[in-house]
């Protein structure tokens, strides 16, 4: 069955219902005239005449409404019709004509009608068929007038004309399926050079974005207890790690960019500019203060703009001075796993992001004294609300904190591994939401 589902698929099956219309109207009135010319004006000459009455009006109707339903219906129901009008006519000198014409109907009505009307009207088909066939009424006597030369050539043209339609319509089926086909073949061809493109494109912002940023590598020589789960949705990330170093303080942070993919890149590249122009161009040393000017700073950067945007950055940002360790957080939170006490302490962040918002409040940093074997861990939100599990829910907080303190017997190496195993088991045949970031830290104090 058609079902039209845009112009160009609407057009062609205007254009086939059209073509079945006039090729079955045409055989019609060379049927007419073959009766006439061999039996004369009898019954049996008007009835295939009668299809050509019949459907010409719905034809017009059609063209000039351009509704196909009820065309196709009159059609379907005239080719079941006529031939059995022919048949029961003839009698058995039309033995067959049923069969080969009438079950043109069913098949007209499978190509464009629904598939329940189809149904109905091979039943028709049936019914008629067994009643012609079976029963063998005969309504006139116009077989008495037929000759050896009207046989010959009427079970020539049953089986020839039929034939024909059906040809002629695979035949513009075929032709325009297989333009169709060219066209289809064009279009991938042409979205394929452009995904290309576009890949290759995201690919060299990938390598740009990795310049831009700090790299992990510098920070891990500094604590090379310690490890960064970063796992893009895309090839680009708006999740970031970020590090700094001033007067003898480390300063380092994860990052959560409004979005994913090329614009949290691009939102990415703003904060991270923010972010070193708060502590290496203005001197703020203070994380709070930091994300105070950080956030003035981005919603400056966007208010460039000729429309308002919202974007920016959940944040968690730590200095760490000697044995003190200071963190201030935009939705994040900082997670202390002390060796002594084995348990996990969350130290929530602010509830306000990087950016613009209606009511600005300062963040606060809090200090937390460190001691030797402490660990921290922070991470971007797509790590906690990645859905999956035997029950496709999200992972939460609670079991995030869970998985460290069970994994907390491993060396930083070993539970990175077991971060990965975790979230990997845990997305199985889902998905992936969001960019994930989660950064690991061990301090070995002197």
């Amino acid at each position: 069955m058609l079902v039209s589902v845009n112009e160009e698929e609407q057009r062609f099956e205007q254009e086939l219902l059209n073509w079945v219309c006039l090729a079955c109207m045409v055989c019609g009135m060379v049927w007419s005239i073959f009766i006439w010319r061999h039996l004369g004006p009898c019954i049996t000459a008007f009835i295939p005449l009668s299809f050509t009455l019949i459907v010409a009006p719905f034809y017009i109707h059609s063209n000039l409404t351009k509704e196909l339903g009820l065309l196709a219906k009159v059609q379907s129901l005239a080719i079941i019709f006529v031939p059995w009008g022919i048949q029961l006519s003839l009698g058995n000198y039309a033995s067959g004509m049923v069969i080969i014409w009438g079950i043109l109907g069913p098949i007209c009505g499978l190509f464009f009608l629904t598939k329940r009307q189809a149904v109905r009207l091979f039943i028709i088909f049936i019914i008629n068929s067994v009643i012609a066939t079976c029963l063998n009424p005969q309504l006139t006597e116009d077989n008495q007038l037929a000759s050896e030369d009207f046989a010959s050539t009427f079970y020539a043209m049953n089986i020839g004309l039929p034939s024909m339609v059906v040809f002629g319509a695979l035949w513009y089926t075929f032709v325009r399926l297989s333009n169709q086909r060219e066209k289809v073949g064009m279009l991938l061809q042409e979205t394929e050079t452009k995904n290309r493109n576009l890949l290759d494109s995201i690919t060299y912002a990938e390598y740009l974005q990795r310049a831009i940023l700090p790299t992990f590598g510098i920070f891990k020589n500094t604590y090379p207890n310690s490890f960064l789960f970063l796992k893009p949705k895309d090839i680009v990330s708006g999740d970031f790690f970020w590090t700094a170093e001033l007067e003898g303080r480390t300063y380092f942070a994860v990052c959560d960019c409004t979005g994913h993919g090329v614009p949290g890149s691009l939102v990415s590249i703003i904060c991270n500019n923010s972010l070193m122009t708060a502590l290496e161009i203005l001197r703020y040393s203070e994380p709070g203060i930091i994300l105070d000017k950080t956030r003035e700073l981005v919603v400056t950067a966007f208010a460039q703009s000729d429309f308002q945007i919202k974007d920016g950055m959940d944040i968690g940002l730590c200095c760490v001075d000697g044995d003190m360790l200071l963190f201030s957080g935009a939705k994040h939170s900082l997670y202390l796993f002390r060796s002594s006490e084995k348990e996990i302490d969350e130290i929530k962040g602010s509830k306000q992001s990087i950016g613009h918002t209606l009511q600005q409040k300062h963040f606060t940093t809090h200090v937390v004294k460190l001691r030797c074997g402490d660990r921290i861990y922070m991470t971007t939100d797509g790590f906690m609300d990645q859905f999956g599990g035997p029950d496709n829910k999200k992972f939460r907080a609670k079991k995030f904190k869970q998985l460290l303190l069970e994994s907390s017997h491993l060396g930083m190496a070993e539970q990175e591994v077991a971060v990965h195993a975790a979230m990997r088991e845990w997305m199985g045949s889902h998905d992936q939401l969001d960019d994930m970031c989660v950064l690991g830290v061990q301090f070995d104090l002197n």
